[in-house]
Order: structure tokens, then sequence, then C-alpha cells
């Protein structure tokens, strides 16, 4: 009896062995393929803008640690099957696939590559090359940096000339990709506030220029002005003063930049 228990351990040891670093290496094929397509974007960016690094090298540092994580999982297998499966037939697939993956997925699926149609528009994977997981035919963040309402944030600061202003926060809320070209300068000889506004690629909600001065004190003695007109506006408990522009108070502002991107200038005076 002995001797057939024998038997059957010695018949299923071949046989689990197979069958375990048959699973592993069509789970880290599986693995390196999606990851290349995720990240199908930036796979052959080679242009550094200026820089030492390439957005495509992101791509071979994800391979790495592709490679890190199968030797972690290729021992942590071998911990659990013991003599049932080879650490180095499993070594030797955690270091040698992702390479072989890597430039098998670089030449197969570039635009002369023969599974290029898979992630080109229309193949089955195009909606995770092009980041589209809501499936209306756009970048997901492309489609919210365009359409949606999203909030800009800018702060500038450190003028050590002017004794009144610290620095200036510009916040804006709005759809359209010329919310970023909302932002404040000012110009502490003049005493001037420029706000920069884009006039054509922009739906402006709210705009809120948030001004900290060098002496606390000095945001109860100090007035805006927009023209010859008092700008309102209101001083914060931390004595900072908020001015606040609504969405048609914005679009009237825009339609005085006479189809350029200008800046409106919002003039300060200390009061005496």
């Amino acid at each position: 009896m002995e001797d057939i228990i024998k038997n059957e351990n010695i018949n299923k040891k071949p046989h689990t062995a197979w069958k375990v670093l048959g699973i592993f290496l069509c789970a880290l094929i599986l693995v390196c393929g999606f990851v290349f397509i995720f990240n199908y974007d930036i796979a052959y960016d080679d242009n550094a803008d200026g820089g030492w690094i390439p957005p495509s090298f992101a791509v071979v540092v994800f391979y790495f640690w592709i490679v890190i994580t199968s030797i972690i999982a290729a021992i942590i297998l071998k911990i659990v099957f013991r003599k049932r499966v080879s650490l180095w037939a499993l070594l030797l697939v955690s270091v040698f696939v992702p390479i072989i993956c890597y430039n098998f997925n670089y030449h197969s699926l570039k635009e002369d590559g023969f599974l290029y149609p898979v992630v080109d528009e229309g193949g089955i994977f195009h909606f995770i090359a092009i980041g589209d997981y809501n499936f209306d035919g756009m970048n997901d963040e492309l489609h919210h940096f365009l359409y949606e309402e999203r909030e800009y944030s800018m702060r500038y600061g450190g003028h050590f000339d002017d004794t009144v202003i610290d620095y200036i926060d510009t916040s804006a809320i709005g759809t359209g990709s010329g919310l970023s070209g909302c932002f404040c300068f000012y110009d502490w000889e003049e005493r001037v506030i420029e706000l920069f506004l884009d006039n054509d690629s922009v739906e402006l909600k709210q705009v809120e220029i948030t001004v900290a001065f060098q002496d606390p004190d000095m945001a109860h003695n100090v007035s805006f002005y927009l023209g010859d007109s008092v700008l309102s506006h209101t001083v914060n408990k931390n004595n900072t003063i908020s001015i606040v522009f609504d969405a048609d108070t914005c679009l009237d502002l825009q339609s005085r930049l006479g189809g350029e991107n200008r800046y409106i200038p919002i003039k300060y005076v200390v009061n005496e």
C-alpha cells in the first residue's frame, strides 16, 4: 500500500509542477500585456522635452517592478508547493518572460505592428489604450479637463520691495481648457493687480482673488478699483481680503479683452 501511495505522489509531482508553472506563465504574460496597453499613451513617447528621461522609460520601470514582483511570487509559490515545483523554473520565467513580453508588445502593438488593430480605434482594447473608461470616445482626464466643471488655483507673490501685498491667490471655477489661463500677477510699483483671463476657451462660474498683506492690519485700510468703480471686498478672519466675481461679471470682464488673452487691471490704494 505504501508503494502505491508513493507512486501516486510521484505521478502528481510533475503534473502539479507543470500546472503551477503554466498558470504562473499565463498570468505573467497577461499582466505584461495589460501594463503595456494601460500605458500605451507613453510607451512610444521618446521625447524628453529638454530632460534626460523620456516618458516611455516609465514603461520600462513598470516592467522592472513586474520582474521584482514575479520573483517574490515565485519564492512564495515554492514555499507553498515545496518540492512539487522548481524554484529555478519559476525564477527563469519571472526574469525572462517580462523582457520577452516587453519587446514583443513594443513591436507588435506599434502602428505598423500586427497587433495594432486591437488598440486602434474600433479595437477591443482601444478604450484602455486611450484611457476611456466611460466609453465616450475620449480620454477621461481630457474629457474632465475640457467639459466638466473644475477648480484651478494659483498663488503669486515674493515681491519684497512691495510693503503692502505679500501674495495673491487666484481660484477660478468653470469649464474649458482656458481655466488654467485665469491667474493674477501684480505690479508693485504701479500697485495694480493684473487679472489674466482667457476669453474664448473657458466658461467661468466664479473667480475669487484672495490678497494677503505684509502687515495684516492693512486689510482694513485698502481699497480696490476696477477702472473708476470701487470693487467690493470681504475682510477674512485671517486678515486677508477676498474679491469675488460671479459668472455674469466674469463674462463682462472677458468681453473687455478684445479677443486677446490680456489682463484686467485692478488698482489698489492704501487709504491714509
